[in-house]
C-alpha cells in the first residue's frame, strides 16, 4: 500500500504533490499518482513516485487520496472506481463546488472526507487554503491534511457552509490581483515605463502592501490614510478609483464568485 494517491496532476496536484515532497511531508517512494498526460508528471516519475495504470488502482493501493479533477468528473470517477475502495479510505477533495454530502453520494458513507479550497500561489508556496473537515474525520488524518496544506503556504479551518465564500475572495483572487497589475502596468507604460521593469514593480509594491497589513495589524483603511497627504497625488488617484467604481467592481467580483461557488455545488 501507499501512503498517498493522488488523481489528476495538473497545476494544483502538482505543486500540493512537489511542495508536500520538498517540505518532508510526503515520501516520493510512497506516492502513486494518476495522470492522462504524462509529460506533466515526468520529474515525479524520476523521484520514485508510482504511476497508476487507471484510477481504480489508485483507490486499491492507497488510504488517503487526493482528488484533484474537475468537479464535473466526479461522477464519472465515482463510476470507475465502484467497488474499489478501501473501507474508511480518506478523500480530500480541492473541487470548487463539490460539497462532502455530494461526495459521500458518490464514493460512498463509508469514507472519510476533507473539502480544501486553495488557490494559485501553491506554485510557489504562498497559498492561503480552507480546510472543511467531515465529523468523521479522526485526529491522525486532520493531522495530516494540516500539514499537507500547510506545505503550500497558510491555511485556515472553516465550517463547509463558509467555503462558497471563502471560493469568492480567496480562491479568486490572483486572477483579479494579476488583472489589477496589468491594467497599472497598461497605465505606467504610458508613462514611459517598460513592460518588463513595472512588473517588478507594481508587484514588489503590492507585496509590500500586503505584508504591511499583515505584519502592522492595523486597520488598511488607517494604513490608506498613511499614504493619502492633503492635495497629494495618492488621494487623486484614489478619489478617480472612486469615481470610476474600483470598490463597487470588487465587492461585486466577490459576490459573484461566491454565488458561482454556490451554484457549482448545485449543479453538481
Amino acid at each position: 500500500m501507499f501512503d498517498f494517491g493522488v488523481i489528476g496532476v495538473g497545476n494544483m496536484g502538482g505543486a500540493i504533490i512537489r511542495r508536500g515532497i520538498s517540505s518532508g511531508v510526503l515520501d516520493p517512494n510512497k506516492i502513486i499518482i494518476f495522470e492522462k498526460h504524462k509529460e506533466k508528471v515526468k520529474d515525479l516519475i524520476e523521484m520514485g513516485v508510482y504511476s497508476a495504470s487507471d484510477e481504480a488502482e489508485v483507490f486499491l493501493k492507497s488510504n488517503r487520496i487526493l482528488l484533484s479533477i474537475r468537479p464535473q468528473g466526479f461522477v464519472d470517477l465515482g463510476k470507475k472506481v465502484k467497488g474499489k475502495i478501501n473501507d474508511n479510505t480518506l478523500l480530500i477533495s480541492i473541487a470548487a463546488g463539490v460539497n462532502i454530502s455530494k461526495l459521500k453520494e458518490i464514493f460512498g458513507e463509508q469514507n472519510k472526507y476533507v473539502r480544501v479550497m486553495s488557490n494559485t500561489p501553491a506554485l510557489i508556496g504562498e497559498a492561503m487554503t480552507a480546510i472543511s473537515f467531515d465529523d468523521s474525520v479522526g485526529e491522525e488524518y486532520r493531522q495530516f491534511a494540516v500539514e499537507l496544506f500547510k506545505s503550500i503556504g497558510k491555511i485556515t479551518v472553516l465550517a463547509e457552509d463558509r467555503i462558497p465564500a471563502f471560493t469568492g475572495f480567496a480562491g479568486c483572487m490572483p486572477a483579479y490581483i494579476f488583472m489589477f497589475i496589468e491594467a497599472a502596468s497598461d497605465g505606467a507604460v504610458s508613462h514611459g515605463f517598460s513592460r518588463e521593469e513595472i512588473y517588478a514593480l507594481i508587484s514588489q509594491a503590492l507585496m509590500g502592501s500586503a505584508k504591511l497589513v499583515m505584519e502592522t495589524g492595523l486597520h488598511p483603511a488607517e494604513l490608506k490614510d498613511q499614504v493619502t497627504s492633503p492635495g497629494g497625488a495618492t488621494i487623486k488617484g484614489v478619489v478617480a478609483l472612486e469615481k470610476y467604481g474600483f470598490r463597487n467592481a470588487i465587492i461585486e467580483a466577490i459576490n459573484e464568485g461566491t454565488k458561482a461557488s454556490e451554484d457549482l455545488l448545485d449543479e453538481n
